[in-house]
């Protein structure tokens, strides 16, 4: 037998040593996920929390989604798979390595994921920013061992209308964070993403809409209940706007063919923010 048959014959018995792997994990977990999740998403989502569960083994203290895949809202072709894994212990550089790899691996099937892990300790007594263990959310947006406050948003969300998939309940493992740290969170985020106003509108427009839901209800919405709320609350001539963001959201109708219109977009944008510093002007 040649080198090169040699090294076919071995990767094959790895990519098998694999699939045996993760059929394995599949069945040590008893997992759960929300109604109205596209095949190929749960699919992935699948290989995701087996993959998981193989790699940090009893570090593992459960699994759980936020975003529109919690809310059972996720739009195919829209939204993000937004994951969350919460560990008992540090992850080695090694171990941080591997899932950063893997990650880049599910995220080349052209599906946009948004991933945070974090030590329970950590989030058992939740700072505002807070320490993240790793998070990937995309090839140039990955970071460890770092204090952040976007993500703070996120816990946020996930205590409030989060799902657990696997492991601990949300009520026993995220403790409660000030309204004041999720609306200085959120404000950051709309800050950080108006640079990409243009680019994303979408995106934009809705977190805005569900942001001054926040302001204004104190309730978490997903984008389309805030695109809903806001097309009957905010005022008229942004209507438009909204209603466009919201059927592009929705792919009823064709987001590459739709014109924006950058001054109501920019002018839309300074309403927001302007909502925002008259509401929480103690906070910034």
């Amino acid at each position: 037998m040649n080198g090169t048959n040699k090294k076919k014959n071995t990767r094959k018995k790895v990519e098998k040593q694999v699939k045996i792997s993760v059929l394995e994990a599949l069945t040590k977990m008893e997992y759960k996920l929300p109604r109205g999740i596209p095949k190929e998403i749960r699919e992935l989502l699948i290989r995701i929390f087996s993959y998981a569960y193989e790699v940090l083994k009893d570090k593992l203290i459960g699994i759980y989604l936020h975003g529109s895949l919690a809310t059972s809202s996720f739009q195919l072709g829209s939204s993000d798979i937004d994951l969350m894994f919460i560990v008992k212990q540090k992850l080695s550089f090694e171990e941080k390595s591997e899932i950063i790899n893997q990650f880049n691996k599910f995220r080349s099937e052209g599906k946009p994921i948004d991933m945070s892990i974090f030590l329970e300790d950590v989030i058992q007594n939740p700072q505002y920013p807070i320490l993240v263990e790793l998070h990937y959310d995309y090839p140039d947006n990955i970071f460890q061992d770092e204090q952040d406050r976007e993500v703070v948003a996120h816990l946020y969300e996930t205590k409030e209308i989060g799902f657990c998939v696997w492991g601990k309940p949300i009520r026993e493992v995220f403790s409660r964070i000030p309204a004041r740290h999720y609306l200085l969170s959120i404000f950051s985020d709309l800050k950080h993403t108006r640079r990409y106003l243009l680019e994303s509108p979408i995106y934009w427009v809705l977190n805005a809409c569900r942001t001054m839901a926040f302001i204004r209800r104190g309730e978490v919405l997903s984008k389309v209940e805030g695109g809903k709320w806001a097309l009957k609350r905010l005022p008229r001539k942004y209507r438009n706007l909204i209603n466009q963001a919201m059927l592009c959201y929705l792919r009823k109708v064709n987001k590459e063919q739709v014109s924006w219109d950058g001054e109501e977009l920019e002018e839309f944008a300074d309403y927001v923010t302007d909502e925002i510093r008259n509401n929480v002007a103690d906070l910034l």
